[in-house]
């Protein structure tokens, strides 16, 4: 995940981020380390409240 638009594009896996939904983006799944989503970033997890803010960004629609 290098770029916004790397991001925005997803994996193979699906996508990474979802404008407005925090809750079915797949990378707050694994900045909290949930369902089974490998932990990242890998040295360990980030405070609460940045995750936060990653949750926040998303919910009004992860613009660039």
């Amino acid at each position: 995940l290098s770029s916004y638009a790397t991001i925005m594009k997803g994996s193979e896996h699906g996508h990474v981020v979802i404008a407005g939904d925090p809750d079915g983006s797949m990378i707050m799944h694994a900045l909290k380390g949930e369902q089974g989503k490998k932990q990242m970033p890998p040295a360990g997890k980030l405070p609460d409240d940045e995750i936060q803010k990653v949750a926040d960004w998303i919910k009004a629609g992860a613009k660039e």
